[in-house]
């Protein structure tokens, strides 16, 4: 399954329509995989998708994605919350580099590993595509 996110803001990079929305080409859907369109950084919001899963028989969610301290951290947290185990790929995310408010720069590889750290001690499983691939 492939979530994409079509922001509705009018400067988002993500909007539909535009490059930065597009998947990229290693992970575009193959025909017939199912694909969640969402609005906002959540896709169990507005969306079907905790139903499907359910319907379906899912209980473990293998994420990957962009950007680890957004999208990521928030369907992992949303899909914890709904009771189901979740591993994220942590080689398989990335982040992105922030300003903070006092001029601070976070590099996107600290955002990656602290958005990494707060998911597992939430109780998101960290793995890698190597042990993932292992289990599979």
């Amino acid at each position: 399954m492939h979530v994409r996110h079509f922001s509705r803001k009018a400067d988002a990079s993500c909007r539909a329509g535009r490059p930065e929305a597009d998947f990229l080409p290693c992970a575009t859907p193959l025909p017939g995989e199912r694909v969640v369109t969402t609005h906002v950084d959540d896709p169990f919001v507005d969306t079907d998708l905790d139903t499907w899963l359910r319907r379906h028989g899912v209980a473990h969610l293998v994420v990957a994605g962009v950007t680890t301290t957004g999208a990521i951290m928030t369907l992992t947290r949303h899909a914890l919350t709904l009771g189901f185990d979740v591993t994220v790929v942590a080689d398989a995310c990335a982040d992105q580099a922030l300003l903070a408010l006092d001029g601070t720069r976070w590099e996107a590889s600290t955002m990656h590993g602290l958005g990494l750290a707060l998911l597992e001690r939430q109780g998101a499983e960290i793995s890698s595509v190597r042990d993932v691939h292992r289990t599979c």
